[in-house]
């Protein structure tokens, strides 16, 4: 028997939520089985949690980065398996709980524990009738020390900015969700983090701005982009950029389309597309669905589970090589705008992934455009968030839960791999000239 007492180890007890962080477990006897209980409460007293199941070496240790978990929430290698694999508890008021921090400036706490015998399910740790042998506590935030946070209420424009501690200029970057009212913050305070200046920008369901985002004016984006290009804290000689999901992105897209040249220096679209789906328009512009479009039959199917699934075939109208004019956002052709696309192969909303990126790449190649990347992830669901966050694979949408999709680990992966790239892309098309004519 070990005489040394068990502990957790941790490399940073604070840190950003997107980043890596090495977790190990130490003191324990020779191949002792364990299981790693993980679980965060949010503010909205929702629970989110994971196990791992692991055996010590002949040291008495288990190491995260190299040890695999023998089950539980996640198998094999994943340094980052207890936060990323996290699910929803079982014991949350609401089923289907997504992982979402409305207030990012306050840092949340995940509570790691320890037990002597393997664990299959989380809903058994509740119980408490395994041994638990050590704990420790890390602290998660998505605003790093000196982030400042500003609400926005300027002309249209309604939202909040996230600028970086120091001083000097940093690049801008609006940030925009998808089917969700008001703005989701913590994106752009994580990227506030990472450098830049960051509007979380609302476009529906708050304040004064429209009950939906079906029927919409592009010059409020253009508007918001001028404001944060703008701004004293921003530097924009090659303009401003856009990080967005779902129907952000395709906002995102439509206004790169229009604004004027130079103002929409890049454009991360996540799980968005170029057709019109609603009435937009910007000065004498004008777009709305084609006249295919309106003849997809749709269906929406609540299951026995009670969440809501979209079922479609959009093949024959959707990927055509040419776009009926005025139904889609012609983005390709603003080759000053750098453009990067991130799909997931299991999307539950959008079937057939991989044939939008055929249909964008072959859009950017016929203009000659000379800045664009693709990411795609065969088992990413529709909900790609930074790195670390866990899998929504069902998300509250105007009050239904809906069917997003995704499959862990290949998610999670996803995510780790994609948000740096993301960071990556944006900062070197915002501060240098290599992709620019």
């Amino acid at each position: 028997m070990s005489d040394k007492k068990p502990r957790i180890c941790v490399n940073k007890d604070l840190s950003l939520a997107d980043q890596h962080i090495a977790i190990s477990i130490e003191g324990l006897n020779a191949f002792q089985r364990v299981s790693l209980y993980a679980k965060i409460i949010l503010p909205n007293k929702a629970a989110f949690e994971s196990i791992s199941n692991y055996i010590a070496d002949s040291s008495g240790r288990i190491c995260l980065q190299s040890d695999k978990s023998c089950g539980g929430t996640y198998e094999g290698v994943w340094p980052m398996g207890p936060l990323s694999s996290m699910v929803p508890s079982s014991t949350n008021e609401r089923k289907y709980e997504r992982f979402l921090i409305k207030d990012p400036m306050q840092p949340f706490t995940v509570h790691l524990q320890v037990y002597d015998t393997f664990i299959s399910e989380v809903d058994s740790v509740p119980q408490m009738k395994h041994k638990l042998l050590t704990q420790h506590d890390i602290t998660r935030t998505y605003a790093a020390p000196g982030v400042s946070e500003i609400e926005i209420w300027e002309g249209r424009i309604r939202g909040t900015l996230y600028i970086p501690c120091g001083s000097g200029k940093f690049p801008g970057v609006i940030s925009m969700s998808g089917g969700y009212p008001g703005a989701m913050k913590h994106k752009a305070a994580l990227l506030a983090s990472r450098g830049f200046v960051a509007l979380a920008l609302k476009f529906f369901g708050a304040d004064d701005l429209p009950g939906n985002f079906q029927q919409l004016d592009l010059g409020y984006f253009v508007e918001a982009a001028k404001f944060l290009k703008n701004h004293e804290r921003v530097t924009a000689s090659n303009g401003v950029g856009i990080i967005a999901n779902c129907s952000g992105a395709s906002l995102a897209l439509a206004t790169a389309s229009c604004a004027p040249h130079g103002l929409i220096g890049c454009v991360v679209a996540i799980s968005g597309w170029i057709h019109c789906f609603g009435h937009y328009w910007y000065e004498d512009q004008k777009w709305s669905p084609s006249s295919s479009m309106k003849k997809i039959k749709m269906t929406i199917e609540t299951n026995s589970d009670g969440i809501v699934e979209w079922r479609y075939d959009v093949a024959p109208i959707m990927f055509k090589e040419t776009p009926e004019e005025g139904s889609h956002f012609a983005f390709y052709k603003r080759l000053h705008t750098a453009y990067m696309f991130v799909y997931g192969g299991k999307d539950g909303y959008f079937p057939d992934t991989p044939e939008f990126v055929k249909m964008n790449k072959n859009l950017l190649i016929s203009a000659k455009h000379p800045a664009y990347k693709f990411l795609f992830y065969q088992d990413a669901g529709h909900l790609i968030e930074h790195a670390f966050s866990p899998l929504a694979k069902v998300a509250w949408t105007f009050h239904e839960p809906h069917f997003n999709g995704g499959a862990q680990p290949g998610h999670g992966l996803a995510q780790e791999d994609s948000w740096p790239k993301i960071l990556r892309f944006a900062y070197d098309n915002l501060t240098t000239n290599q992709n620019k004519l």
